[in-house]
């Protein structure tokens, strides 16, 4: 895609929190132009209960989304125009907040954050959901008020079966899928210090280190992983460049090329590491809106879920990973996920 062409992206938010703003909801269509720089909505929004995390299917047109809601559901989104449901499955536990694929494509797996289980749902040849395969039910606590149980709340497919990160639990389990989509746990990917919270992992191009966001300590963890068996920590810095004056929550992990970035809900900044070495590197902060939950990052822009400010900003990236002054800006109700297609 040429850096001109038009781009279009979908947005999930939350539904059922309060906000100021009237304004679309539920799973909005987006277009993003940079050639004559507009950012606006593109039909009308699907309406769904609070699907806050979106995922492309690699080779059908359709998109996962979960309904963060207790009982918990995934939906699945036919992306023509305008927006379809597909489908919608109950699944159980409560409030989904992360979708994963398996490689194969005959799974998906979602995390419950509040019901801290992990779910492995079977899907047919056309890549719909057909019925629960397989649960894990996490187990753990930590010492930080909010991790009173476990809390799944990212799921990565590892080099040693798919990786799940407890932000209740302090730990990022290691579980194997099997081809009917039953999940056994493995030993752990790593152990993390108590009161981490992690949030997010993210792998190195090598695949032989893992970065973990710490949401509960403000630190990103570098790990060296070990196949099969538990990895060990070489590094623990802060998550930011510049430190927070009030309550700060990092959110967002990404590794791009020889980049990392880290949102923080609080500080409202994207915080630009550089990867040329395993241990990351503080380059530079790019300035966000309020409680910036979720981010993208496509041919040299940057999409921003601005949650509390109900709008999603585009930024344009300089070769270093700066960005420039000019913003664009398109209003959502409490945007909590960015999916360019």
């Amino acid at each position: 895609m040429s850096v001109l062409a038009p781009r279009r992206i979908l947005v999930g938010g939350y539904t059922d929190e309060p906000s100021g703003e009237i304004g679309p909801h539920g799973i909005v269509p987006i277009l993003h132009d940079p050639s004559d720089g507009s950012l606006r909505q593109e039909g009308p929004s699907l309406e769904l209960a609070s699907p806050s995390y979106l995922l492309r299917h690699p080779q059908q047109p359709l998109v996962y989304a979960v309904n963060e809601t207790d009982p918990a559901a995934v939906s699945t989104i036919g992306i023509g125009r305008p927006l379809r449901v597909r489908s919608q499955l109950a699944i159980p536990g409560q409030l989904p907040c992360h979708l994963c694929l398996s490689p194969d494509l005959r799974h998906l797996l979602v995390a419950n954050y509040g019901s801290g289980n992990v779910v492995a749902v079977r899907l047919d040849a056309d890549g719909v959901p057909q019925e629960v395969a397989g649960v894990f039910d996490s187990y753990g606590a930590g010492p930080h008020p909010r991790q009173d149980g476990p809390h799944a709340h990212h799921v990565l497919p590892g080099p040693d079966g798919h990786w799940v990160v407890d932000l209740g639990a302090d730990v990022v389990r290691r579980l194997h899928l099997s081809p009917t989509g039953t999940l056994e746990e493995g030993e752990p990917v790593v152990a993390l210090p108590a009161g981490t919270g992690p949030r997010q992992i993210r792998l190195s191009a090598s695949r032989r280190t893992a970065y973990v966001l710490g949401e509960l300590s403000g630190e990103l963890i570098t790990v060296a992983c070990k196949p099969g068996r538990s990895g060990t920590i070489v590094n623990r810095r802060p998550a930011w460049l510049t430190e927070p004056s009030g309550e700060n929550l990092p959110a967002h992990l990404l590794v791009d090329g020889d980049r990392l970035y880290v949102s923080h809900r609080g500080l409202n900044r994207i915080t630009v590491f550089s990867l040329t070495t395993d241990v990351p590197t503080p380059l530079t902060e790019i300035e966000t809106g309020a409680w910036p939950r979720h981010f993208a990052l496509r041919g040299g822009w940057l999409y921003i879920a601005d949650q509390l400010d109900d709008r999603i900003t585009a930024k344009a990236l300089t070769s270093s990973g700066d960005s420039l002054e000019t913003s664009l800006h398109t209003a959502m109700r409490r945007p909590s996920c960015v999916l360019p297609l």
